[in-house]
């Protein structure tokens, strides 16, 4: 993993030259027709994207002691979401890995990843 400040370049790998690595960058399960991983990753700081989910209304005011939902004041962080599979013809697909990643230079460390490895400033 290549990281910078507010970007990371990611690579996918397998031990065996005979597997592909197919990978999906929207949260789906990896499938053969995903794209095959031939460069890296471009994964860069979304912060300044549209805030889509947090603006879905998860509750509703419905006793009068209770706070109403409001949508956030301002954009929110967001993380791009890695999901890689091995498959090689004749066998089975091995399990998805998924990774999480946020990329901010706000954050205590700047890109963090919700597994394993971290790269810090």
């Amino acid at each position: 993993m290549d990281c910078s400040e507010d970007s990371l370049y990611l690579t996918l790998t397998s031990p065996d030259i005979n597997e592909q690595v197919h990978y999906t960058l929207d949260g789906s399960d990896p499938t053969p027709a995903s794209p095959v991983f031939t460069a890296p990753i471009f994964i860069k700081n979304r912060n300044a994207d549209t805030n889509v989910y947090s603006m879905i209304r998860t509750c509703y005011k419905v006793h009068f002691w209770l706070p109403d939902w409001n949508p956030p004041a301002r954009n929110v962080f967001k993380a791009t979401v890695v999901r890689a599979r091995l498959f090689r013809n004749g066998y089975f697909p091995g399990p998805i890995l998924t990774n999480t990643y946020f990329v901010d230079d706000s954050i205590f460390w700047k890109i963090w990843r919700l597994a394993n490895r971290v790269c810090r400033f």
